[in-house]
């Protein structure tokens, strides 16, 4: 499949749209003009004939992809697998130009760049001034003369630690062809799970990249001269002397005692994921202990915690392990991303600000720079270990935490559900409301977590993505672990009849839920304003609480839809003065699914209206909303029509909630 990027940008375009697109449409999404576009189409035909695939030109109308769906599909998933990009987008074209550049290290004038990039080349001019500062840091100048073209000046050195630069801030970035890539694969097959047995899965990602990089290099007649430091002839020599010998069979190349020992230094850098019984390692021709390192690195923390960290083998293990491929980066000056160091410079502020001086002393053992990014990593050890010394002579309390999204109370409740799953009793989950944030403290909740962007000077805020990741899961689970060793603030303890008021509260909420509770059908054609009204009926008791209740539905809506196509559900909700207490119910549709396009083929929709001046923090109703979320069968059996057994799940869920909180105040 051999298309430029630009045409492969026109393609997506062509098989993603049911309609004829015009030409002057085309040319305006690509911005690029129309003689421009018509050069692109020229023998595309020949390309989509082995998809069985043809461009259909309509006289006046403009362009369509024609042939069969099956083919459309299989041309579509070749097409996503093709490193397409969009050239409007700056960041993204300025990576793939940064690319280019380590690839091609002759000269080559800035209309080969623009070509490739679909751009002119004025933007490939700006593009290379904003990239001269990244190539500045590794220490490499950018030359460009009118009519010479664009070329790199550069040490040896200079350009290896450039090569890992780029691996380590692009480590999905694929610079070769696909072939290439695939050919080096099967190269190194029986040698990969020797490398994952001792590299994280990111070092052998980069491997690939540094491997990809030399491989054409060395082809087009660039080959490195002899690295500083010499030949060492340990177990990571013997790997990438056994690699080097892979790459000559596989590729007709000649890889020289400086291509060994480059790629020596990038696996001695290399992050690793097993321990190693040898606690020394080579700083200028000398052994240097290891474990006497970190023993001198503990002392910035006092003699008592000091003491502690040296007797704690896990932490000694793990941060010799972390060492030993930190050391070779430093000594080689190669870079490394910590994308955590804000997070670790914001959980762990005081743990960090020793770590400065524990890397300080490093510095000098090794006689080099250690960098901010080096010493995060340095704050991840000593904190880790920290936290975990002090679980052992401290109770941990639960922490608090407030849960808040955009789309509202539907995917805030999702969010707080696979919070409780993932760290059970460790943690209290509260649904905030922006109208909330001004009266929060931190005696109610101890951070929040968002899926927008949240200001607030009262509580730290984490934000997340709605569906959450592992890497946000991580980020959380720092900070409960640093709080609940933590003293809470004080609160005040409550009066005998405000608990029995509390009691009284929860009490009516949860009767007025079981109540009111039932299914309903609903026409499965009916639109959104049909659904509230019919809402209205069911729980209004008059007919001005009827149109209060659609009102606030569809103000609520207003702000952020509440249909969760990923789960197939609508999670209409409000507060309104229409109802005197939280009420529940759940509409189904007369057939398999809501036929509206609004409702994404929804097959069920939970109703759930709270009273405007119910200012609880913890609602009965809340709890309903998380089981539906993180209770096994919980939504299929909503969506099934299972009203018996839902009918048992909400009263289950409320009999715990009525016990829990009885138990909590008379705690208090």
């Amino acid at each position: 499949m051999n298309f430029t990027p630009r045409q492969v940008q026109i393609l997506f375009l062509l098989i993603k749209s049911s309609r004829t697109i015009s030409k002057e449409e085309l040319s305006e999404n690509l911005q690029i003009s129309k003689r421009t576009l018509f050069r692109e189409l020229k023998g595309l035909d020949k390309e989509l004939e082995k998809y069985s695939l043809y461009l259909d030109t309509q006289s006046k109308k403009g362009l369509i992809l024609s042939g069969e769906k099956e083919n459309k599909e299989e041309f579509l998933s070749c097409l996503e697998k093709l490193q397409s990009f969009e050239p409007r987008n700056r960041k993204e074209r300025q990576k793939k130009l940064l690319g280019m550049l380590i690839q091609n290290q002759d000269v080559q004038k800035t209309f080969y760049y623009a070509q490739q990039l679909g751009v002119s080349e004025a933007t490939i001019n700006h593009d290379l001034e904003d990239l001269q500062p990244w190539f500045d840091k590794s220490g490499i100048h950018l030359v460009k003369r009118t009519g010479y073209g664009v070329a790199m000046e550069y040490e040896e050195a200079d350009f290896r630690r450039l090569i890992m630069t780029y691996i380590q801030e692009y480590p999905e970035e694929k610079i070769q062809d696909s072939t290439l890539e695939e050919t080096l694969k099967v190269s190194l097959a029986d040698l990969s799970e020797k490398l994952m047995e001792q590299f994280t899965v990111e070092s052998v990602k980069g491997l690939l990249v540094f491997l990809e990089i030399a491989v054409d290099r060395i082809k087009n007649g660039h080959h490195l001269k002899e690295c500083a430091g010499g030949q060492c002839e340990d177990e990571i020599f013997r790997i990438a002397g056994e690699i080097a010998e892979r790459l000559e069979t596989s590729f007709s190349i000649t890889c020289s005692l400086a291509e060994r020992q480059a790629l020596h230094i990038f696996l001695k850098s290399a992050k690793r994921q097993l321990s190693s019984s040898d606690e020394y390692v080579e700083v200028r021709g000398e052994n240097i202990s290891l474990r006497e390192i970190v023993y001198h690195l503990t002392d910035v923390f006092g003699p008592e915690l000091s003491f502690e960290l040296k007797t704690d083998e896990v932490f000694i293990d793990g941060l010799m392990t972390h060492l030993r491929p930190a050391v070779t980066r430093m000594l080689h000056g190669i870079p490394v991303q910590n994308t955590l160091l804000k997070e670790v410079q914001t959980i762990y502020p005081d743990v960090y600000e020793r770590s400065g001086e524990a890397a300080k002393i490093l510095g000098e053992c090794l006689n080099c720079e250690v960098s901010e990014e080096e010493t995060g990593y340095l704050a991840m050890h000593f904190g880790g270990a920290i936290v975990r010394l002090r679980e052992k002579n401290r109770k941990k309390r639960r922490v608090d935490i407030g849960v808040m999204c955009a789309s509202g109370i539907g995917i805030s409740n999702l969010i707080a559900s696979r919070l409780l799953q993932y760290f059970g009793n460790r943690i209290h989950t509260k649904i905030l409301t922006i109208r909330e944030l001004p009266k929060l403290s931190k005696r109610e909740i101890d951070f929040i977590v968002s899926s927008f962007d949240v200001k607030s000077d009262k509580v730290p805020v984490i934000q997340v993505e709605p569906f959450m990741k592992k890497h946000d899961f991580e980020l959380i689970d720092r900070y409960v672990e640093s709080l609940a060793v933590r003293e809470k603030v004080a609160e005040s303890k409550e009066s005998r009849g405000t608990v029995i008021h509390t009691i009284l509260q929860i009490t009516k909420e949860v009767d007025s839920i079981l109540a009111d509770f039932r299914f309903f059908r609903a026409d499965k054609g009916c639109s959104f304003d049909a659904i509230i009204s019919q809402i209205g009926e069911i729980l209004g008791r008059t007919e001005s609480d009827q149109l209060e209740i659609a009102k606030d539905l569809r103000e609520r809506e207003a702000l952020s839809t509440q249909v969760i196509p990923e789960y197939e559900i609508v999670f209409l909700h409000c507060r309104t003065d229409a109802v005197a207490d939280s009420k529940m119910i759940i509409l189904l549709p007369e057939g398999n699914r809501f036929e509206d396009p609004y409702f994404f083929g929804a097959q069920a929709m939970v109703v759930m209206l709270i009273n405007k001046k119910d200012e609880r923090e913890t609602l009965a109703i809340s709890a309903i909303s998380n089981a539906v979320f993180s209770e096994d069968d919980f939504l299929e059996d909503i969506k099934s029509g299972e009203e018996k057994r839902v009918q048992q799940q909400i009263e289950k869920v409320l009999d715990n909630f009525l016990q829990k909180n009885v138990n909590e105040i008379y705690e208090q």
